[in-house]
């Protein structure tokens, strides 16, 4: 994999622009959520600052000459920082609404798993020893996961027409792809599944020609601001939704 250093240098100052006026405006925007967010707004914009400096040579604490393989493998650091904290920050995000408007939310995997028990209690009977039935009560879940934060906000909050199904289309991409970068996968191309939940979250572009996942600088900041304006939404239909709690029935 060969860089063009001039192309990567322009685009990592760019992206450091883009990135420095995120966060002033999330900043001036105060809510919680927002907050959640520009934690990996300055975060990944100090990685960004990092590599500017290792690629321009003026980082006094690298002696040696640059070495590209380094770089590459800084570079990809930065992607799946990017990636796994700003997944982070959207459910903290998520949360935040829920406890504002003390939103109902459902451990769904966990109501699936004990369904499933009960049916094999009813059908097994007696024939479930005590160390059977005490290992399946550990396959269900203490936590809950992404889907169900995003659940509850989605199907508990008037939305614009389409934009539950589209914004949980780009999270779920998103969620996929943190997921997949988390994990050793050098030879591992995607699934059939995972192209169609990127390309239905509008995130093809993280498609490789050899159906890799793949990244570039550019494509962080439009991320973000999607993410953004993902949220944008999500609070204005909580606004609304607080305005109309004030409101009496006559």
């Amino acid at each position: 994999m060969g860089i063009n250093k001039n192309k990567t240098k322009k685009d990592l100052i760019e992206a450091i622009k883009e990135f420095g006026l995120f966060g002033s405006q999330l900043l001036k925007k105060g809510n919680k959520p927002y907050l959640a967010i520009n934690t990996t707004v300055n975060d990944t914009k100090a990685q960004l600052i990092s590599l500017l400096l290792y690629i321009d040579g003026k980082n006094v604490y690298y002696i040696s000459s640059f070495h590209e393989e380094f770089f590459i493998s800084q570079l990809r650091a930065t992607y799946r920082y990017f990636l796994f904290t700003i997944q982070i920050a959207i459910q903290a995000g998520l949360n935040d609404l829920i406890n504002e408007r003390k939103i109902p939310i459902v451990n769904n995997r966990a109501n699936k798993i004990n369904e499933l028990i009960k049916s094999l209690r009813k059908s097994c009977g007696k024939d479930i020893s005590k160390k059977q039935d005490h290992d399946l009560e550990s396959l269900v879940p203490r936590f809950y996961q992404f889907n169900d934060y995003l659940d509850s906000v989605l199907n508990n909050l008037s939305l614009p027409t389409g934009f539950p199904k589209q914004s949980r289309n780009f999270l779920t991409a998103l969620s996929l792809a943190r997921n997949k970068s988390s994990h050793f996968n050098d030879e591992e191309v995607l699934t059939k599944s995972e192209i169609e939940i990127l390309s239905k979250g509008k995130l093809g572009k993280l498609i490789g020609k050899d159906n890799m996942l793949v990244m570039d600088i550019q494509y962080l900041a439009p991320i973000l601001r999607d993410v953004v304006k993902v949220f944008n939404v999500l609070i204005k239909a909580t606004t609304l939704s607080n305005s109309d709690t004030d409101r009496v029935k006559i």
